[in-house]
């Protein structure tokens, strides 16, 4: 009578090591997704309640306070901004939909994207508080198309087959779209840098950012049928 042949201790050592790798995977996600909770918070906390003595205070005084013309830089620039890292979170997370491992690379491009987010509740903030001078927006201007450069590349990256990052099939269509939606905001970004100088509207130009993105979402809908899930 034949004894059954044991089994091979690679299987189960192969299955240990693809669960190790969805876990580091997995870590450095939630540890991204920290960096960007904490980052979108703290552009709250530029702005601050009117401090006013309660003698003689009535409300138009405190309306006065409320919507002035410094309050309302800060709101918007915190409106703002909030807005453009939200738009960064969704790419990254549309992007590592596509991850299924991971080397050292990948953890230094998705470390360099994080610190250029985690530098703009700073340069958001001297922005909207210096909003008629040109080196505040500029320099924002800089800090957000260096977000998407580095996105830019950590797509690439990920997409490359000799890479080995991602196993999982991209639709052509898909990876048209989403390369060409990851310019929009770098190229967005510079131009407002670019001509901050000309008038005072034109620092605010990188607010076509999300009409060239609706754009983007409305052609790639009607000539190729591609919804654009968050998924």
């Amino acid at each position: 009578m034949k004894s059954s042949s044991p089994k091979s201790p690679l299987i189960p050592h192969l299955h240990h090591q693809e669960e190790r790798q969805r876990f580091q995977v997995e870590r450095m996600i939630l540890f991204t997704d920290a960096v960007f909770a904490i980052a979108i918070t703290l552009l709250i906390l530029e702005i601050k309640v009117p401090n006013l003595d309660f003698k003689g205070l009535t409300n138009k005084v405190l309306i006065d306070t409320v919507f002035s013309y410094q309050a309302t830089t800060t709101w918007f620039g915190f409106i703002m901004s909030f807005w453009v890292i939200a738009l960064y979170w969704i790419d990254h997370h549309r992007t590592f939909a596509y991850v299924d491992n991971y080397d050292g690379k990948l953890v230094f491009l998705n470390l360099l994207f994080l610190m250029s987010i985690a530098i703009m509740p700073f340069t958001s903030a001297l922005y909207s508080k210096y909003l008629n001078f040109d080196f505040p927006t500029r320099l924002y201007c800089y800090n957000v198309a260096f977000t998407g450069f580095v996105k830019i590349r950590m797509w690439n990256y990920i997409i490359n087959p000799k890479n080995k990052i991602s196993n999982t099939p991209i639709d052509p269509i898909r990876k048209r779209y989403q390369t060409i939606r990851s310019w929009i905001a770098p190229l967005v970004f510079i131009s407002t840098a670019l001509m901050t100088s000309l008038t005072g509207w034109s620092r605010l130009f990188f607010i076509s950012i999300f009409i060239f993105q609706m754009i983007l979402g409305i052609y790639f809908k009607k000539k190729h049928g591609l919804m654009d899930r968050f998924k």
